[in-house]
């Protein structure tokens, strides 16, 4: 329909002093004007959706984790008692009654998707700190036997110019 085939004027009731006159198509152009503007935020709000879960599915796929959820926080299910947003980005609800429901994290309502986000971040932040001591711990590992193993190869290196010089070698 066109905005001419709407009434210009719409009273609510026969007695058109005690109802405000409604202008319908301003009225339905505004409906249309948000209905727009609604498309392209739920557009918009599905895109960044789609790539917070993308990079954090590789984060935790490439650090090989899994986050624990504090679900006390925010109860997002009904009868859920435990959450985790394994290292493949799915979010696992383990309920109350032993019924354990699995999906991507990015297949859940924006808002299930953004409360899950804001609990995990300090989890997250957690998490990496622990990888990177871990990491921290093995280079330091590494750093020890290299200075022994260059003490040992110096020892040698002695040793062997000794024997040349004594004839042993």
């Amino acid at each position: 329909m066109k905005d001419e085939d709407y009434p210009r004027n719409f009273y609510l009731s026969n007695d058109e002093e005690s109802v405000p006159n409604i202008d319908l198509r301003d009225v339905l152009r505004k409906i249309k004007g948000e209905l727009n503007m609604l498309c392209e935020c739920l557009s918009k709000e599905k895109k960044i959706i789609n790539e917070v879960c993308d990079s954090v599915e590789k984060i935790l796929e490439k650090l090989k984790m899994s986050l624990n959820i504090p679900i006390k926080e925010a109860p997002l299910f009904d009868n859920a008692h435990r959450l985790i947003l394994d290292d493949e980005g799915h979010l696992i609800v383990f309920h109350g009654n032993g019924k354990i429901c699995s999906a991507p994290l990015r297949n859940y309502p924006p808002n299930v998707v953004a409360s899950v986000l804001i609990l995990a971040m300090p989890e997250f932040a957690k998490a990496i700190s622990s990888y990177r001591m871990k990491i921290d711990s093995r280079i330091s590992l590494f750093y020890c036997i290299r200075k022994g193993l260059r003490k040992i190869l110096d020892n040698l290196n002695r040793g062997g110019a000794n024997a040349r010089r004594r004839g042993g070698i």
